[in-house]
C-alpha cells in the first residue's frame, strides 16, 4: 500500500468548513473560566479594551506543511496575532499534506495547468499583501523528510519525560518550531535547494541548532519510528477529527460555541469574528517583518 505521507505535495487552495463539535469536549477547555463579553458599540474604548482581552477558553490550532504556501502566509499571520489576542491560545502542528490528500481522497490543485497558473499569479501578489518573501520553486518536490524534521521539535511539548533532545530542543516550542519552519520554507519556497540534499539541510539547520546537533538531527533523530509516527498520527487527526483537505488547516474553539476550521490563510478576519477580537488586516501595526522575510 502506498505510504500516506510520501504521496506527492502541491499547494492547494482556500475554503471554509463548519465542524460540529462541542468545544466543551477539547482538553484546554477544562477549569473554570470567565465567559467572553463582546464589545457593544456604545462602550467605551477603555471597556471594550477590557471586554475583548477577558479571559476565556479560547484556542486556534493551525495545521500546516512546508509545501503550502498558504501554510507560510497562515502561519505568518497567526504569529503576528498571537500577541495581539492574549486569551486565545495558539498552537502549530506539521502535517502532511500528501498524506491529508490521499486520507481526503482530494486532488491537489495546481496539478490542473490552468490552476497552476493562477497560484502562481496569486503568490507573486501575496507575498506583497502578507509581507513575506516567498518565491515559487519549479517542479514538484516531496517535503516528507522536512516535516519528519520539524516533528521532532514538537514533541518534548507532547511527552517531555521522553525526550532525548539537548538543551536547545527543550526551549519553548514556538521559538524553534518557528526558526525551523522559517528554515525549511526558506530552503523551499524562496531559495530553491535541494531537500535531499544532506548539505543543503545541513546548511539551513545548523545557524539554528549548531552543527553538531544539527548533524545529528539530520542523521539521527529524524529516523526514529516514534517521530514518523507522530507525524501520521497528527495528520490523520486533521482528517478524520476535523475534516482537513487541505493546508493550511485551522481549528477554532472557543468554550459555548462549535468549532471552526478554516482553510486557507485568508481567513484571519474570519477568526478574529469567531472569536469577537479586533483584527487589523494581514500587516498589523507594529507586527515584526523582519522575520516573514528571513
Amino acid at each position: 500500500m502506498h505510504n500516506v505521507l510520501e504521496s506527492e505535495h502541491v499547494p492547494q487552495q482556500d475554503a471554509t468548513l463548519v465542524v460540529s463539535k462541542p468545544v466543551s469536549n477539547g482538553p484546554f477547555l477544562s477549569g473554570n473560566t470567565e465567559k467572553h463579553v463582546a464589545p457593544t458599540n456604545n462602550a467605551s474604548p477603555l471597556q471594550s479594551k477590557m471586554e475583548t482581552t477577558l479571559a476565556i477558553a479560547s484556542q486556534t490550532t493551525l495545521y500546516y506543511d512546508i509545501v503550502s504556501p498558504y501554510s507560510w502566509f497562515g502561519f505568518e499571520i497567526l504569529l503576528r496575532y498571537k500577541a495581539r489576542w492574549p486569551s486565545v491560545e495558539f498552537e502549530f502542528i506539521p502535517f502532511s499534506l500528501g498524506g491529508v490528500m490521499q486520507l481526503a481522497e482530494n486532488q491537489p490543485t495546481a496539478r490542473h495547468p490552468k490552476k497552476r497558473i493562477q497560484i502562481v499569479k496569486e503568490i507573486q501578489f501575496l507575498k506583497e499583501l502578507y509581507d513575506v518573501d516567498i518565491g515559487y520553486p519549479k517542479g514538484n518536490k516531496s517535503v516528507f523528510k522536512e516535516m519528519v524534521f520539524i516533528k521532532k521539535f514538537r514533541l518534548p511539548a507532547v511527552n517531555p519525560p521522553c525526550s532525548t533532545h539537548t538543551n536547545d530542543l527543550r526551549m519553548q516550542k514556538s521559538d524553534k518550531l518557528e526558526a525551523v519552519s522559517r528554515a525549511f520554507w526558506k530552503l523551499y519556497w524562496r531559495d530553491e535547494k535541494s531537500i535531499i540534499s544532506t548539505q543543503d539541510l545541513f546548511t539551513y539547520l545548523s545557524p539554528i541548532l549548531g552543527p553538531e546537533h544539527a548533524k545529528n538531527l539530520i542523521e539521527v533523530e529524524s529516523q526514529t519510528p516514534e517521530v514518523k509516527q507522530e507525524l501520521t498520527r497528527v495528520t490523520k487527526e486533521a482528517v478524520e477529527s476535523y475534516g482537513s483537505f487541505g493546508a493550511p488547516w485551522i481549528v477554532c474553539e472557543r468554550e459555548g460555541r462549535e468549532t471552526m476550521t478554516f482553510h486557507g490563510s485568508d481567513k484571519v478576519e474570519a477568526i478574529a469574528l469567531y472569536f469577537g477580537l479586533k483584527y487589523e488586516g494581514p500587516r498589523p501595526p507594529g507586527y515584526n517583518n523582519i522575520q516573514s522575510k528571513l
